[in-house]
């Protein structure tokens, strides 16, 4: 461990964009714990013994941080500012895309890098239908101050969708408003490392020693051969459990194209527009 020797790692993004994946591969390093998702509901309650937060996508920020800061300090292990020394204590590597919109308050208050992961929409879209996870509207209206914060220009798109069954244009109206914020969230903080799920699949070794290096953990050797292991073309694109994290990253990127039809396709694009532009590019859309 170097002099950057961070006091904390905050791993989000959205549900299914490889936070998992990327959690565990930093938490190789010696000195890390690794924290499952401290902000969903169901972790909270079992894993760390808390009670729940109110809403699902929980939104942190300096109005509402009294009745929180206490409960959250206790599950990570840390106290707010100012960075204090980690010699001989582990460094938290907390995973959790249910943080996403309280990522910004969390990385100020505790002094967090951040590693923010974006993947491609329609791969997205494809995990969450897959899996038949809920991202009705009711669960982002339920929160007035993220609506009013960031979200108000999506208010009448969540309305219209409330009340239809349309599970792929609820899932892309989620990505759209989680990439819309963490737009605003890089232009403030570039020191915020932002890494597309692609760019990883394509080159994990390299990346991830990218990411050790600017966070100030140590990639040794037999981390990067663990990377090496958990991405390798031995492993299947798509495993039986989800949970599981070992993948053939390289096949993965693409593993989305032949799940959708080329209308359902175009309806995605066309959802996501134009934030998914500030991450992707015409020829990143099959049948573009």
């Amino acid at each position: 461990m170097d002099s950057k020797s961070p006091k904390g790692i905050l791993v989000t993004g959205a549900p299914r964009s490889g936070t998992s994946w990327v959690g565990r591969m930093l938490s190789l390093a010696s000195d890390t714990n690794y924290l499952h998702e401290p902000l969903n509901n169901q972790f909270a309650v079992k894993t760390f013994h808390e009670e729940p937060f109110p809403y699902w996508f929980m939104y942190l920020s300096k109005d509402n941080q009294d009745a929180y800061l206490k409960k959250i300090s206790r599950m990570i292990g840390l106290q707010p500012r100012p960075r204090i020394s980690k010699k001989g204590k582990q460094i938290p590597v907390i995973k959790d895309p249910i943080a996403v919109f309280s990522s910004e308050w969390l990385a100020n208050t505790y002094d967090l890098d951040v590693v923010f992961l974006v993947r491609h929409p329609g791969a997205v879209i494809k995990s969450i239908l897959t899996l038949e996870w809920n991202t009705k509207p009711k669960i982002f209206f339920r929160q007035r101050p993220l609506m009013d914060a960031y979200l108000s220009e999506y208010e009448a798109e969540l309305r219209e969708y409330q009340n239809l069954d349309n599970k792929l244009a609820q899932a892309a109206l989620m990505w759209k408003m989680i990439y819309h914020v963490a737009h605003i969230f890089q232009e403030r903080n570039p020191n915020w490392i932002f890494m597309r799920h692609e760019d990883l699949c394509g080159d994990p070794v390299e990346k991830f020693s990218t990411i050790f290096s600017n966070i100030g953990l140590d990639f040794t050797e037999q981390i990067g051969q663990d990377i090496m292991d958990y991405s390798s073309s031995s492993n299947p694109v798509q495993p039986a459990n989800h949970w599981d994290i070992r993948r053939n990253s390289r096949s993965n990127i693409d593993a989305w194209h032949n799940y959708f039809s080329r209308d359902q396709i175009s309806e995605i694009r066309a959802l996501v527009e134009p934030i998914s532009s500030h991450y992707y590019q015409d020829n990143e859309w099959p049948l573009a």
